[in-house]
């Protein structure tokens, strides 16, 4: 939802289309940074089960030297965020009579620390400065935006992103002379 866009509609309208019309499901979709968003992903790796060769959008990474979320460890058999210090970040502490989803509007999951163990922590500092403890949200999609994050450490991924941008050089030159 939070950052899907016509382009990625259209996208997704346009290979079920092929799929309905034709019989045809991809291998690989190739794309630009529009494509790497986690709903996208999402949907490419678990409905359709198509090999994503897009960057994946990613706005982890802090620039103001605190900890981003790549220092913290994911546990998924825990369902859990480990700090640096070896504490739990838990999207809930108790069991409630109803259960929840805990997800957000912005499709994440927040995995909070305890005010003790922040409070007691030396990282602090550099962790959560501005505020009492941490939170880390997760995308439903984060497992899928984990196989997009593999796939481009291969080779397959390089070639993709060099076909692509022959494509493009084309159409540039198609667009200007048309």
């Amino acid at each position: 939802r939070a950052h899907k866009t016509d382009e990625t509609d259209a996208a997704m309208a346009m290979i079920e289309r092929v799929e309905r019309r034709f019989d045809l499901t991809p291998q690989r979709l190739i794309g630009d940074m529009a494509y790497g968003a986690a709903e996208v992903v999402g949907w490419l790796v678990e409905q359709k089960q198509i090999e994503p060769h897009v960057p994946v959008w990613d706005k982890s990474q802090r620039k103001d030297g605190t900890l981003s979320r790549s220092d913290f460890h994911w546990d998924a058999a825990a369902d859990e965020y480990r700090c640096p210090q070896d504490h739990a970040l838990r999207r809930e502490r108790r069991q409630f009579k109803t259960p929840r989803a805990h997800i957000t509007k912005a499709d994440t999951i927040l995995y909070r620390a305890t005010h003790a163990d922040c409070a007691a922590c030396p990282l602090k500092p550099r962790c959560c400065p501005n505020t009492p403890t941490r939170k880390i949200p997760r995308s439903i999609h984060e497992d899928a935006r984990d196989v997009a994050r593999r796939v481009a450490k291969t080779e397959g991924y390089k070639q993709s992103r060099r076909d692509r941008k022959k494509v493009e050089v084309l159409f540039a030159h198609l667009k200007r002379i048309l």
